[in-house]
């Protein structure tokens, strides 16, 4: 179905933004289109607490129907959190983490929840076009992250932890 392109990893997943707009076939579609790329992950799967309050529940829902299947696929995630760290943390604790890994784009939960999220095999990714502040090179300066944790690969940079 994709077509191979070096560098460029494609996903496929219900962002907590768009929940409201799902089908009632929506999964069914996420799994087949999984199935028939191999090499692809799930993403944009996510908790959203910045949002309306009565999402909540149903955000879990949908982020754990998404992050099963990516478990059961053996595929990486890309993951979406806002407000919502520690819950997503617990839920993904409880799920066994995140298969063969997760990504957690713009990350701005509090540093104190980066041990955790390296442990359950999360890395950070900070895209260039954020405002300063929120980019890898805006959280090395202010002590989230040492130098050497942070490398930058064309338009992000990838954060974490050192063992």
């Amino acid at each position: 179905m994709l077509s191979a392109q070096e560098g460029v990893l494609a996903s496929f997943g219900l962002h907590p933004w768009y929940i409201s707009e799902r089908t009632d076939w929506w999964l069914d579609k996420l799994e087949t289109l999984l199935v028939a790329s191999p090499g692809a992950g799930v993403g944009e799967l996510g908790l959203d607490h910045a949002m309306d309050k009565f999402t909540h529940g149903l955000q879990e829902e949908i982020f754990l129907y998404q992050l099963r299947l990516a478990n059961r696929l053996n595929r990486t995630v890309s993951i979406h959190c806002r407000r919502a760290f520690e819950r997503m943390i617990t839920l993904l604790e409880k799920e066994g983490g995140v298969g063969p890994g997760g990504v957690l784009h713009s990350f701005s939960g509090p540093k104190e929840l980066i041990p955790s999220l390296k442990n359950l095999d999360c890395i950070f990714l900070f895209q260039d076009q954020s405002p300063p502040k929120a980019t890898g090179e805006g959280l090395r300066r202010s002590g989230r992250f040492p130098r050497s944790a942070c490398s930058s690969k064309r338009t992000a940079r990838i954060c974490c932890l050192p063992h």
